[in-house]
């Protein structure tokens, strides 16, 4: 229970970032192409990030989990794959988040999602563990699917510039009124 709530909440930390920036707007929206390529990149490469970030923690976690735990290689495999593909899923759900005005609606549909997926995340991988992991492997290539599907379309849409751009300087006065704070 302690191993999936860690990986759980390492889940739900960051998000995907698109680096856009305001004076982009003029050359950019002229040039479609270019703004599909730039969100493309910044998916992969967060969502690649991300993944490298969780198959760190399970090379580290591998022997508690082979030794306590029992499982084989094929099942930590999978799990790895699951806690992957629940991320990928997770950043997208943030960006369609985003896109929320009210602060009071995102967030209730922010804990309504992070409860959900929560709570079905582990009884499937206690019910997976113990009947088929295939079951698991199953759900994470849906969670892929549905992620890639869903950010390919967010990705196609233009509209969503602005609201990009007030992102990106949310999370760049962030990380500056922590230094502050520091």
């Amino acid at each position: 229970s302690v191993i999936f709530i860690l990986l759980y909440l390492f889940c739900w930390e960051g998000r995907i970032r698109t680096f856009l920036e305001e004076a982009d707007q003029l050359f950019l929206l002229q040039k479609r192409a270019h703004v599909i390529a730039l969100k493309k990149s910044t998916r992969n490469l967060y969502v690649t990030g991300y993944s490298l970030g969780i198959i760190i923690l399970y090379v580290l976690m591998a022997p508690f989990l082979f030794n306590h735990y029992h499982l084989s290689l094929s099942e930590v495999l999978v799990l790895a794959f699951y806690f992957i593909s629940l991320k990928a899923l997770i950043l997208g759900c943030k960006q369609y988040l985003d896109d929320i005005g009210s602060i009071w609606k995102k967030s209730f549909y922010t804990f309504l999602l992070f409860a959900t997926f929560g709570a079905f995340s582990f009884i499937l991988v206690k019910w997976a563990l113990n009947v088929s992991i295939l079951i698991l492997f199953v759900f994470s290539l849906f969670h892929c699917g549905f992620f890639w599907l869903n950010s390919s379309k967010r990705i196609n849409r233009l509209t969503t510039f602005s609201n990009d751009v007030v992102i990106e300087k949310q999370l760049k006065l962030k990380y500056v009124k922590s230094i502050f704070l520091f």
